[in-house]
């Protein structure tokens, strides 16, 4: 009789084990078939870091080594942790993704820092991460040399004021690109998801979000981490943006995404919007936005708008930042993290890479 009730009990849980088997590989064809598109261009790269250490992550950047003196390309993955009271850090992976140094971020008196750790770029001995806690307008910067090294800590140096509250930066050929995520409030309520929060014009609407570009100069701009003190132009951009790189043509690859909903990359002919919508905005004389910071000028305003979209590809939730590398836009998103999860069950626990012919 014992035998025969554990025989029955085997099996019944046997039979669950293959249910749910068979329900997650449901799941996955699933999430293929959604985003086929998306998959069928892509190749799947390598492992999300950190998702075992209750690591957030968020922003994305990639390091060319110098061959001539044997250094190694690398690249560098900034976020928060899920647990808010430890500190903020940035994974350093090889080229191949294996992780090769963890560097936790501290404050000037060295106390942790546990900021939204958000965009990530670098250069010359610098790094600049976004931090839009607060209303925070400005990138925090720390060492590079301290990261690359694989220092257990490293303490924030400054920070330069960007005229909007960044959530995500980047940088080419000379100059730094940062900008802030805007949502409107679904539940009910018309509070905006962003700073600042003035409208400037997005072709016939209206769009908060704002990107800044400022000129990098390390000897012209030493006082200010290598960064010039106004921006030289500046693009209102779409909603949702997470993060952004540039295609070899020079063409924006934007990503867009929140919550469990599809992200997007969004692609735009960079040349077509400086050549077609190039107007002035005065947002940066507004002192209750700026403070002390206000210009007494209008800058120069480009508008991506549809016009200039040469394409949007639905992708996988909770899409970050991004990486432009050999023909292919690198993908991270935080839904595999522990403060989510439901990545681990779809494809969220590795990095994608899109090939682009644009």
């Amino acid at each position: 009789m014992k035998n025969k009730v554990l025989k029955t009990t085997l099996s019944i849980l046997a039979a669950v084990v293959l249910g749910v088997a068979i329900l997650l590989a449901l799941v996955k064809i699933g999430e293929r078939l959604v985003f086929a598109p998306y998959y069928f261009n892509s190749t799947t790269e390598f492992k999300v870091p950190g998702l075992a250490h209750g690591f957030v992550q968020q922003g994305f950047d990639y390091y060319e080594g110098d061959a001539s003196t044997d250094e190694d390309d690398r690249f560098l993955v900034s976020g928060y942790m899920k647990d808010t009271t430890l500190a903020s850090r940035i994974y350093v992976l090889n080229a191949n993704g294996k992780i090769v140094s963890i560097t936790q971020l501290r404050n000037a008196d060295y106390k942790e820092y546990t900021g939204h750790c958000g965009g990530i770029a670098h250069d010359g001995e610098y790094l600049y991460v976004s931090n839009d806690d607060n209303n925070n307008m400005s990138l925090d910067v720390f060492s590079l040399k301290d990261v690359l090294e694989g220092k257990e800590k490293t303490a924030i140096k400054g920070s330069v004021f960007v005229y909007q509250k960044p959530a995500f930066c980047y940088i080419a050929d000379g100059k730094l690109y940062t900008g802030n995520f805007h949502r409107e409030e679904t539940r009910g309520s018309d509070k905006e998801y962003l700073s600042p929060d003035k409208v400037v014009a997005l072709g016939d609407e209206k769009a908060t979000a704002l990107m800044t570009v400022f000129e990098l100069d390390h000897n012209k701009y030493a006082s200010n981490f290598g960064v010039a003190s106004e921006p030289m132009e500046a693009y209102a951009i779409p909603s949702q943006v997470q993060g952004m790189t540039m295609t070899k043509n020079g063409n924006v690859v934007f990503s867009t995404s929140w919550g469990v909903s599809a992200s997007h990359l969004y692609i735009y002919d960079m040349k077509g919007v400086r050549d077609n919508t190039k107007t002035t905005t005065d947002i940066f004389k507004d002192a209750e936005l700026f403070g002390d910071k206000a210009l007494n000028k209008d800058v120069t305003l480009y508008t991506m708008g549809e016009e200039h979209l040469y394409k949007d590809v639905k992708a996988p939730p909770m899409a970050e930042e991004l990486v432009y590398l050999d023909g292919k836009v690198l993908v991270m998103n935080e839904s595999a993290s522990k403060k989510y999860m439901f990545g681990r069950l779809l494809s969220g626990t590795y990095v994608n890479a899109y090939k682009t012919e644009y």
